[in-house]
């Protein structure tokens, strides 16, 4: 059974990561063009929000 408290706080973080991603997105992609900086910040929190996703889906699947 999965532990109510460890989901939410897992969809505590995939919430967190996924407002970070929605801060450091430009409002159009010119930019991104530009700045490998940037480019990296953007996909670096698109990935550790995937991951967070992918973890929290895993805790409900196995839990059940």
């Amino acid at each position: 059974m999965t532990d109510p408290n460890v989901l939410a706080r897992k969809l505590t973080l995939l919430g967190e990561h996924t407002a970070r991603l929605t801060r450091r997105r430009p409002a159009t992609p010119d930019p991104l063009q530009n700045d490998a900086d940037l480019q990296d910040a953007v996909a670096m929190s698109l990935l550790v929000a995937v991951q967070a996703a992918a973890r929290t889906i895993s805790t409900r699947c196995v839990g059940e």
